[in-house]
């Protein structure tokens, strides 16, 4: 009678070798995404005679993003909105055509993997967004304001973006030699670093690595020598300082941004630090219960540029009542300062 071996185990130092092995390329395929996703709508808005005047490729805080000045047709601001999610792909397109010769080994085809994973299926945001803003979602998202420019029905992008995402697959299968040719490569020996061609391959993804690095702070570095800054408004003594909105991060759509409550009848004044606020529509305005509402600013030029600006109106004689603080302001390298006090 036979009796079958165990299958063989990892041991411990292969075990952790593999884990960092893979958890690196991870982190550089998202690298590497995050970095040319930015740089496709820099390289776009720039083309089209913008400056560029923020450059950010945080993946892990989700912070990513980059803000170009200057007054775009909606054709060239649809165009910049594509260009994150066109630029990586066809870079991916270029890199699996090019190491098709290459010798093949595990790591190789790890990065391989995980480069078309998180290349392609952000082409899913495409698909979805869209669609949910038929049954009123909302999101901050290239896919949602190419949409929104082009005015374009949601089942069209996602019908568009979703064929491209399939022929995406069906690119990468004929290259890895399909299902079975995937498995076959993932099951390859695992990587071995006393291996010479291991080493050298581990090296050259290395270096892209490296070279994002060195541009993700030589650019931000280049854009702040080359733009005087500005320094905001000085709220008067004795306010309070109750909201900071960068916009650079995000834009506002009728969102609160402070809320107070007057336990009895009382004197309130507000003082709004604008900088470098660009586009409209753009508002700043004061609700409160029974109808009550002032608006402290309302810009509706898409091409307004607010680049140092305060708002400071006068004393306000407020009735008991819960209050709100309401923005509307576009996404820009601007920044609103709200400050607060109540006599």
């Amino acid at each position: 009678m036979q009796t079958r071996s165990a299958p063989p185990t990892l041991k411990t130092g292969t075990l952790l070798l593999v884990i960092a092995l893979v958890f690196f390329l991870f982190l550089l395929s998202l690298q590497l995404y995050t970095f040319t996703h930015e740089s496709g709508h820099a390289l776009i808005g720039t083309l089209f005679g913008g400056t560029l005047t923020s450059f950010n490729i945080s993946f892990i805080d989700l912070s990513a993003h980059v803000t170009i000045d200057g007054n775009f047709l909606p054709w060239q601001r649809a165009l910049i909105s594509l260009a994150g999610v066109t630029l990586p792909l066809l870079l991916w397109i270029l890199f699996m055509g090019w190491v098709a010769a290459a010798p093949q080994n595990i790591l190789l085809n790890w990065f391989k993997t995980l480069l078309f994973m998180v290349a392609v299926n952000p082409l899913l945001a495409w698909v979805i967004l869209p669609l949910l803003t038929t049954f009123g979602q909302t999101a901050e998202d290239d896919s949602v304001n190419f949409m929104r420019i082009t005015q374009a029905a949601p089942g069209v992008i996602s019908a568009a973006a979703l064929l491209i995402y399939l022929l995406g697959w069906g690119f990468f299968l004929r290259q890895m030699g399909g299902w079975a040719g995937i498995s076959a490569r993932l099951r390859a020996p695992l990587p071995d670093l006393k291996d010479a061609p291991t080493r050298k391959t581990l090296l050259l993804l290395i270096l892209p690595g490296a070279l994002v690095l060195a541009f993700t702070l030589a650019i931000p570095f280049a854009i702040a020598q080359g733009s005087p800054s500005v320094a905001a408004p000085a709220a008067p003594a004795g306010y309070l300082p109750v909201a900071d909105l960068r916009l650079s991060e995000r834009g506002y759509q009728d969102e609160v941004v402070y809320r107070f409550k007057l336990e009895s009848p009382a004197q309130v004044s507000l003082f709004f630090a604008l900088t470098d606020v660009q586009g409209g529509p753009s508002q700043l305005k004061l609700v409160g219960k029974n109808g009550y509402e002032n608006i402290f600013l309302a810009v509706q030029d898409p091409k307004s540029n607010i680049r140092q600006g305060s708002v400071h109106p006068q004393q306000l004689a407020l009735a008991k009542g819960e209050y709100t603080i309401r923005a509307t302001l576009q996404p820009s390298q601007g920044r609103v300062k709200v400050y607060f006090k109540q006599d």
